[in-house]
């Protein structure tokens, strides 16, 4: 939430130019009474796996804020971890930002160097599934 006297006219927060929306998410392909089948899970990043959802872009110098999303059951702990560039989330500066199912967090990056770069979750296996994207710096 922005506090009062924080925003621009739209409502968008003043201290950033551009705010991303990701969800960390498992869902299931498969029929109810197929539900324990692993091959029917989809390891995905805002819906999508193995690369996705486009858009995930910003300008070298750029102050980006990041609104993280985890969902799913009690196995699905979700780790963001950002290639090549750090957060500042709580006080103090990360690459991997830590997703409970059914909790947010929000991280603040500055785009400091142009380039394409690896967003995933850091869980091993959700990885290799496909829960990765890319993001885009564009030089000035």
């Amino acid at each position: 939430m922005t506090g009062r006297g924080q925003a621009r006219p739209g409502a968008t927060p003043a201290d950033v130019d551009v705010e991303l929306v990701v969800l960390f998410m498992i869902f299931n392909e498969n029929r109810l009474e197929d539900a324990k089948n692993e091959r029917g899970l989809m390891h995905s990043v805002s819906g999508y796996i193995f690369g996705g959802p486009p858009g995930l872009m910003m300008e070298a110098g750029q102050r980006a804020r990041w609104h993280l999303l985890g969902m799913g059951n009690e196995m699905d702990l979700h780790t963001a971890h950002w290639h090549g560039k750090t957060v500042r989330m709580r006080g103090r500066r990360t690459d991997v930002v830590e997703l409970l199912p059914g909790s947010m967090a929000t991280a603040d990056m500055v785009a400091d160097h142009a380039g394409t770069w690896l967003l995933h979750c850091h869980v091993g296996d959700h990885m290799e599934a496909g829960m990765f994207t890319t993001f885009t710096v564009r030089g000035r």
